[in-house]
């Protein structure tokens, strides 16, 4: 059983009715499918090439009946996944701006430098440890709010830098970040002249 970590209601619904398994309710992917860009553009495009055949009159009968049920399912879907995207605003999005902050450092001192890592001077099992084990703890309670949303492994109160890494790149989706990648957060060490070091 998942341990369980101090959470505060926001009402922020990071996962849509989209995203979540039926036989279990929970999500079920880390990502929402709102964070998926490319995959709402084929989507889009794609219910509006099913606008196009229906207007240009394809299909008759009941090939049409069919083919508009399976339009109707694909534009419901593509509505449900932009519905989905949590509107943030005011002292809730001051507080998420706040939590991710927070985890962004939390990060970043769980990864080694980029200048370590060229040298090669540490133990690859001890980074793979931290991406899959827990090493970073929860203890603003908009994270953990996405942590029981999501249904993340929690040990001691802490969790993986993989589970970590998916809150700081969806909070960064929501609130409208256009660099997501982690790896952005990995430093740099400086030699004694104050320069960086490669």
């Amino acid at each position: 059983m998942a341990e369980k970590v101090e959470a505060q209601e926001t009402g922020i619904h990071w996962f849509g009715e989209v995203d979540m398994n039926e036989r279990t309710g929970q999500p079920g992917a880390d990502y929402p499918s709102y964070y998926f860009d490319a995959s709402i553009r084929e989507l889009e495009n794609e219910v509006r090439s099913m606008e196009r055949q229906i207007e240009e009159g394809i299909y008759t009968g009941k090939d049409l009946r069919k083919f508009k049920e399976r339009y109707q399912q694909r534009k419901e879907r593509l509505e449900s996944i932009i519905n989905s995207l949590p509107v943030l605003e005011g002292p809730v999005k001051d507080k998420v701006s706040k939590a991710r902050k927070e985890l962004g450092q939390l990060i970043k001192e769980s990864m080694f430098t980029f200048s370590s890592m060229n040298r090669m001077t540490d133990d690859a099992q001890i980074e793979a440890n931290r991406m899959e084990g827990p090493c970073i703890e929860i203890k603003n309670p908009v994270l953990a709010e996405f942590v029981q949303q999501r249904g993340f492994r929690v040990h001691k109160g802490k969790i993986s830098r993989n589970a970590a890494s998916v809150i700081h790149k969806v909070m960064g989706k929501v609130l409208g970040e256009e660099i997501l990648d982690i790896e952005n957060l990995r430093g740099y060490d400086r030699d004694t002249r104050g320069r960086k070091s490669f």
